[in-house]
């Protein structure tokens, strides 16, 4: 099509004018893209990201901004971002007192909700990664999952169908059933690093075992924070998530 061969062309021609412009440079390291082209690709960023502070010190930021306006609805239960606060610094002392601390992980086993949102952010409170784990999945599947990733604590909205997940495994994270509406008292706080794990994730496994990736805490506020900019939120948006 002349559009292909028209942008062939224009890669040559880049890349031709990188040659004579750095001829003492092996051919796989010159561009194909022209200096435009390149800038479209990796936008520059608009804020400096403050990895350092850690996403507790960042989300309490947000709860000081706009601590009454609405964090999270699942369509039946809503919360603030005051309220989601309060809620997940409650379950983290919980989570802390049930072992979970830095380079730990905390499982959570619960539907998409309020709930599910509120042990993510209690395990960045109580200073530890999660492994979310999808209730919708076979328990061998999930059972694979907690053996490879061997979280310390395993939060549940049901303590049955943890209880069952839980049986005969040789690992047995402590478990803690969700409970809403607690007030935190007691929580150890703890200054994250930007190289702290932030939360594991498992493949399909469409092509063999399952396989976790480990997504650190600078990792996941670059792509959090990063994604304000670039398009274009405010505080009045909301975002579907399933």
């Amino acid at each position: 099509e002349p559009e292909t061969v028209a942008r062939v062309a224009e890669h040559y021609v880049a890349l031709v004018a990188a040659a004579l412009n750095a001829p003492e440079h092996p051919l796989a390291d010159l561009p194909l893209l022209s200096t435009a082209q390149a800038n479209a690709l990796s936008p520059s960023p608009t804020q400096d990201i403050p990895f350092d502070l850690g996403f507790p010190v960042l989300f309490e930021q947000c709860v000081a901004q706009y601590g009454d306006h609405l964090a999270v609805s699942d369509g039946v239960r809503q919360l603030s971002y005051r309220e989601l606060a309060t809620e997940a610094k409650s379950l983290a002392v919980r989570l802390q007192a049930a072992g979970a601390k830095q380079d730990t992980t905390v499982a959570i086993l619960a539907p998409r909700g309020t709930a599910y949102l509120t042990a993510i952010v209690a395990s960045f409170y109580a200073g530890s990664a999660y492994l979310p784990l999808d209730i919708q999945l076979p328990f061998p599947r999930l059972q694979t999952m907690l053996a490879q990733a061997n979280p310390a604590v395993l939060v549940a909205t049901d303590a049955l169908q943890a209880q069952t997940l839980l049986a005969g495994e040789k690992h047995q994270p402590s478990l803690v059933v969700f409970e809403s509406g607690l007030q935190p008292d007691g929580l150890h706080q703890v200054a994250p690093h930007i190289n702290q794990l932030a939360y594991v994730i498992f493949t399909s496994g469409s092509t063999g075992t399952p396989k976790g990736a480990m997504v650190t805490q600078a990792g996941m506020l670059n792509n959090l924070l990063a994604k304000i900019d670039q398009l274009g939120l405010t505080p009045n948006d909301r975002i579907a998530q399933t």
